[in-house]
């Protein structure tokens, strides 16, 4: 059995990449991770025409100036829930009236 098999020799080059302009572009996969490492928030409601849009909108400028908020993609389904949830209790504890606006 083991004379039906043919040995052929191998040889690897080891080169370095810096040489080639393959190393100078940047791998997709690197910029997708990037990406999904990179905090996001949500994005603002549009238009503002009810105090819960206003303090919504509030909310997530001031996560922006703290800069928090979700990784991968989770800006648009938790993030927006987490900032509905904090901010329709607090618009509802605040007497909103025209005299504040």
């Amino acid at each position: 059995m083991i004379q039906g098999f043919k040995f052929t020799e191998l040889r690897f080059k080891i080169c370095s990449l810096a040489n080639h302009s393959v190393a100078s572009r940047r791998n997709a996969l690197d910029l997708i991770m990037q990406n999904a490492l990179q905090l996001k928030l949500p994005n603002q409601e549009q238009p503002q025409v009810t105090q819960n849009d206003l303090l919504y909108n509030e909310i997530i400028i001031l996560f922006e100036n703290k800069k928090v908020g979700w990784t991968g993609g989770l800006h648009l389904s938790v993030g927006v829930k987490c900032i509905e949830r904090l901010a329709k209790p607090l618009c509802l504890a605040q007497p909103w009236t025209q005299d504040t606006l």
